[in-house]
This record gives C-alpha cells, structure tokens and sequence, in this order.
C-alpha cells in the first residue's frame, strides 16, 4: 500500500507509466506503485510497526557499507506487487 500511495504524489512516474500506455484504471487493477528516490522514507513509514531486523529480514532495506545506517533497497522504480488470489500482497 505505502508504494500504492506514492505513486498518486509523483506526477513523473505517472506520466511515464501513461506513456508506456498504463492508465489509471490498469494501476488500481493491479496495485502499482512507486518508490521515490529518497534513502529511507519506506524504512521511516514502517519502522514504526516492523523493526529495523525484520525490514531487512525480507529484502525491503539494506545496510550501508559501514553497517551504521540502512536506507529503503528499492528507489525510483515501478513497483508491481504478486497478489495472491484472496486479494493479499505477498511479494
């Protein structure tokens, strides 16, 4: 839902995903969503539900080089969930 929502404030990708012929309709369909370009507004937005151990547990954010910090694994992409048949996103 958090890249759902992004995705209605960012005129950019919205504009690019009409271009490749993806309306609206086909984006409430199935889910699509953004990741904006910025380090960790995932991690903020859901480390206040999940810990740090298990956002990174399932992929969603990496540790820098030095391991002192995280920051959200995907940024400025088109996110196309895997939703199970009962409605779920599981991937």
């Amino acid at each position: 839902m958090f890249y759902y929502k992004n995705l209605r404030t960012h005129t950019e990708a919205l504009a690019y995903l009409d271009r490749r012929g993806i309306n609206l309709d086909v984006i409430k369909q199935f889910g699509i969503g953004f990741s904006s370009d910025a380090w960790a507004d995932l991690l903020k937005s859901l480390s206040q539900k999940y810990s740090v151990a298990d956002l990174e547990s399932v992929g969603l954010i990496i540790p820098n080089k030095e391991q002192s910090r995280h920051y959200d694994r995907f940024r400025n992409r088109i996110i196309f969930p895997i939703i199970n048949p009962k409605g779920k996103v599981i991937g």
